[in-house]
């Protein structure tokens, strides 16, 4: 009977875990910056952009149409051959030579202007992920060390209250250590909550719903000091946007030139008494038009020309922005690597020994309940700090990372490369 009631109320568990599953698997960091990628709409909308203006390449320009007219004589005009009834024009116009290239080329440098942005948001939410996933990372770490702090103070409850039915501690004794419990459990709850909440922020950047996230520590790797400045997104985007105003200056030099035409009239005459009667007239036009009345472009030009000159100083204080950002991320870096170490190496053993030292002397009525207390406390404060100082560490080379413009996983930057050569 007992073994069917299990049974009974296991069935429900078992049904909604496999009818509703969470992420099948422990993500890592690399997983959930590809998926925020795939699913990010603004990357979808940057993409659009991007083949819209491709599609316009070779379709920007074209030549003026081909003119055709038509004109009848209502009162001829008499030749020696004989009158005039009708004529038929034709005529085409061409552009200064390579005013079509120029036109052609704005498509194709408008579309190359959207890949370095594409560049940064690839690189903002590679980011926002890594940060998220760390925070995810460190309030579970968090749980989990107060559990285990949970799990002493339980120890030290059961203990006061054997020690103070044989009268060798007061009741406060007890009292004290159900109080710390309290304490923590509260922490504990809150640490819960802040955990729900970076899944949420996950959640929010990647589109799929997380329990844990499979990070590996990076403290072993060296700091990156220097960068490659030339192809720093933030600087290819200035880069780019010079390119398209230089062609755009190149484009209204050739629109203020003239334009040539050439043309072909044909007259239809009347017969008379003239040997040569009936003989039509046939006559080639070549013209130009010089465009004296239009719009200078001198003021689009000026306009462009300083745009180029406003984003020269930009660059040099972006430069000087990105090579700041990455020593302040060294020396970041290199301080939470340095506490790391000393936690880990010398004063949390420290402190074990201490409070496994102050925890026997408690037994034999040698250390107060305070002291043990304190004892206890210190080492788990110092197992947060440490926790924190590793989160710090990966946040602050998540940073360093950002700020030198590396946008993504080798695949992933192969697969940009791949666009710019389209």
């Amino acid at each position: 009977m007992n073994h069917f009631i299990k049974i009974l109320f296991l069935t429900p568990y078992f049904f909604f875990s496999f009818s509703t599953p969470a992420f099948p698997e422990e993500p890592t960091i690399e997983t959930l910056v590809e998926t925020a990628i795939q699913n990010d709409p603004i990357l979808k909308q940057l993409d659009k952009k991007i083949s819209a203006e491709r599609s316009k390449i070779g379709e920007g320009f074209s030549h003026p149409p081909l003119q055709i007219s038509y004109g009848y004589f209502f009162l001829p005009i008499q030749t020696r051959n004989g009158p005039q009834r009708q004529k038929i024009s034709m005529k085409q116009s061409f552009a200064w030579p390579g005013l079509a290239s120029s036109v052609g080329e704005l498509p194709a440098k408008n579309a190359a202007l959207i890949l370095p942005q594409k560049a940064l948001r690839v690189r903002e939410l590679r980011f926002k992920v890594e940060q998220v996933a760390w925070t995810l990372w460190h309030h579970q770490k968090q749980i989990t060390l107060t559990q285990a702090h949970m799990v002493l103070l339980d120890g030290l409850i059961s203990s006061t209250r054997s020690l103070n039915l044989i009268g060798r501690v007061p009741k406060s004794a007890v009292s004290l250590a159900t109080l710390e419990k309290a304490k923590i459990v509260d922490r504990f709850e809150n640490e819960k909550n802040n955990v729900e909440v970076a899944k949420k922020w996950i959640q929010r950047w990647t589109g799929i719903k997380v329990e844990r996230v499979l990070v590996q520590t990076s403290i072993a790797r060296p700091i990156e000091k220097t960068t490659q400045l030339e192809k720093h997104p933030r600087l290819d985007v200035l880069d780019r946007a010079d390119m398209l105003d230089r062609a755009k200056i190149t484009l209204e030099d050739k629109k203020d030139m003239p334009q040539f035409s050439i043309g072909v009239d044909y007259f239809e005459i009347g017969e008379n008494e003239n040997a040569s009667s009936g003989q039509d007239g046939l006559m080639a036009m070549v013209g130009v038009s010089i465009p004296i009345w239009s719009t200078p472009s001198g003021a689009a030009i000026e306009a462009l020309e300083g745009s180029i000159i406003a984003r020269s100083f930009l660059r040099e204080n972006i430069k000087k922005e990105i090579l700041s950002d990455l020593e302040i991320e060294a020396l970041k870096i290199e301080d939470h690597r340095r506490k790391i170490r000393y936690l880990e190496k010398t004063i949390i053993p420290l402190a074990e020994v201490y409070r496994a030292d102050l925890t026997a002397e408690f037994e034999t009525d040698r250390a107060k309940i305070q002291d043990v207390i304190e004892a206890l406390n210190r080492v788990y404060r110092l197992q947060l700090e440490l926790a924190d100082a590793q989160a710090q560490f990966e946040k602050a080379r998540s940073k360093q990372i950002f700020e030198s413009g590396n946008t993504a996983h080798p695949d992933l930057r192969s697969k940009m490369n791949h666009e710019e050569n389209q």
